[in-house]
């Protein structure tokens, strides 16, 4: 244990200054202070900070070694801390228990005998669980048939619309392409019918990509279906739906002024983190009904806790939880025998042999790129012709969507066929300008005085050659917010993004790239994530196959403490 300190893993840049700080600080208010337990609060801190997970299970590490719960980020490491720290073992978990128990700390909690949090996240987990278990009592009568017909809703659409008839709380999920957007919109509309009053409708998304989509595909729908006077604002951000004003970090709605709305409909929930849902959960009033729509096989939040998908785990084996969940599994994207659709699902099931076939054999609209050192610049000039276009359109609206139709996204941010080296390259190669006019640009940090969030994309435009540059946001009715240059907060050029950063978003054609400096970052859900934002084809940059294999053998879902309180209860 003396090998292994919170200041001996600060010193070798395993955990960052603020976990270090927070050890120090629980042990000199503890009842009985121990190197045990300091390094059970740093290492805690450090998967809260760190963005990893809301608690550290003590029973998965415990034993183990530094090196092995490091592991990925050692990888990523320039300089190799001291052998005899990677060697060195954590505590055993009898050893743990005794010594958090013994330090009767208030600020933190071990639940299970295994589960360590610090007293916030512990609380966020609470309140969501709460607020989950006071919406599963079905208060509602289910819709009748003729009003079911007049949708066109069957087989598995139906079911999801007669669970969300009966009920304040309904998840819906599944992959693209499943009839989500189609099956919440009949929803809205039989909920209006059934209403005697107007009902107030919000509809909201992680990211502003998302919540673009979502009223996208809510328009789609609502044309298609034949729908109309649904009394509901514009698809926003979760950021904006809570009223996070320019200047100030707290939000307008929350427990004690909830969000006016009768019904709340939230998209792309597996990628809301733990913080936010609680945030967002705390501000929806108790009589409105809530509809959660996402995919717990993509990629999980960012931030810390991945509670949407902790949520749909536990309904495995929670028959309360288990009736308000509905899940679409026919894809109306892509017909099973399609090329997309055979490749997402053989990825979603990990048929590693399966894939090698189709590697070798590319199915339509999918195609495998073998990149190696001679070929890699080639290729990336070829993608920037795509967006040649965007430089010399005449509107900012048509530059756009033809930068929309084309994606690249990869793996990961740094090193070779990171985005940042793919979009220098294809910076340098369009323009010998560092600003110019047609540049998708994606801010990186989230700025509540201009009320731009990570993730939102825009373009640098001028109305004339002559004039002054801009940016250009869409800003959610076909049209565009202008922002001063001088005004941006932090932002990167967006002709290559992350796979993490499309989620919510689609395009015609992506070209996913797989590097081989990304492999401790591939997994099946990024791998499934990527192929799956493709609506017509999709190109696979890899330089081993064994990626694609370990991608899609390897799963990184987390398995956090809702997923446990939920089935307990």
């Amino acid at each position: 244990m003396n090998n292994c300190t919170p200041e001996k893993l600060y010193e070798s840049n395993l955990i960052n200054a603020i976990d270090l700080e927070l050890a120090n600080f629980m042990g000199r208010f503890a009842v009985e202070d121990s190197p045990e337990l300091r390094l059970a609060v740093a290492l805690t801190s450090y998967m809260t900070s760190s963005n990893e997970e809301s608690s550290l299970d003590l029973a998965a590490c415990a034993g183990s070694t530094v090196g092995d719960f490091f592991k990925k980020e050692l990888l990523f490491s320039q300089v190799r801390p001291p052998e005899k720290l990677l060697l060195a073992h954590l505590p055993e978990l009898d050893c743990w228990r005794e010594k958090i128990n013994a330090a009767a700390l208030e600020t933190m909690v071990l639940y299970n005998g295994h589960r360590l949090y610090l007293r916030r996240w512990w609380n966020y987990e609470e309140r969501v669980i709460q607020i989950l278990n006071s919406r599963l009592e079905e208060t509602d009568s289910e819709p009748d048939d003729a009003l079911l017909d007049r949708y066109d809703l069957t087989g598995e659409q139906r079911a999801a619309a007669i669970m969300a008839m009966r009920g304040k709380l309904s998840i819906i999920t599944g992959g693209p392409g499943t009839g989500k957007t189609t099956t919440f919109t009949s929803i809205l509309a039989m909920l209006q019918q059934r209403s005697a009053t107007p009902l107030r409708i919000v509809m909201a998304a992680p990211s502003g990509k998302a919540a673009q989509r979502m009223q996208e595909a809510f328009d789609s729908a609502c044309s298609r279906l034949k729908i109309e006077n649904l009394n509901l604002q514009p698809a926003s951000t979760i950021h904006r739906l809570l009223g996070f004003s320019r200047g100030f970090r707290f939000s307008k709605y929350h427990r004690d002024n909830p969000i006016p709305a009768d019904v709340a409909v939230i998209d792309e929930c597996s990628m809301i983190p733990l913080a936010l849902l609680y945030k967002l959960l705390e501000a929806i009033p108790p009589h409105a009904h809530i509809i959660m729509l996402g995919d717990p096989n993509q990629l999980e939040p960012v931030e810390s806790g991945a509670a949407f998908n902790d949520i749909c785990r536990a309904a495995k084996s929670n028959p309360q939880i288990r009736r308000r969940v509905a899940e679409l599994i026919k894809s109306y994207r892509f017909a099973t025998d399609s090329g997309i659709g055979k490749l997402s699902n053989i990825i979603l099931n990990g048929k590693t042999e399966e894939l090698g076939q189709l590697v070798d054999n590319p199915p339509e609209n999918v195609n495998f790129m073998k990149i190696t050192p001679t070929n890699r610049i080639l290729n990336l000039k070829k993608v920037s012709g795509h967006f040649q276009y965007c430089l010399h359109a005449e509107k900012l609206s048509d530059a756009f969507a033809a930068f929309s139709k084309h994606r690249i996204l990869s793996a990961c941010n740094c090193g070779l066929l990171g985005c940042r080296e793919i979009n220098d390259l294809i910076c340098a190669h369009l323009s010998p300008h560092p600003l110019y006019r047609g540049l998708p640009i994606m801010i990186t940090v989230n700025d509540y005085n201009e009320m731009l969030f990570s993730g939102n994309i825009g373009m640098i435009w001028s109305d004339d050659d002559n004039e002054q540059l801009y940016a250009g946001f869409p800003d959610g009715t076909d049209g565009f917010r202008h922002v001063r240059l001088n005004m941006l907060p932090p932002w990167i050029p967006a002709y290559a993004t992350t796979v993490h950063k499309a989620q919510g978003s689609e395009a015609e054609h992506i070209v996913l790239i797989m590097p081989a400096n990304a492999l401790p970052l591939l997994s099946r859900e990024l791998f499934f994530t990527g192929v799956t934002r493709a609506r017509k084809s999709i190109e696979i940059w890899y330089e081993n196959v064994d990626q694609l294999m370990t991608a899609t053998e390897h799963s990184q879902a987390t398995h956090g403490g809702i997923t446990e309180k939920l089935t307990v209860h």
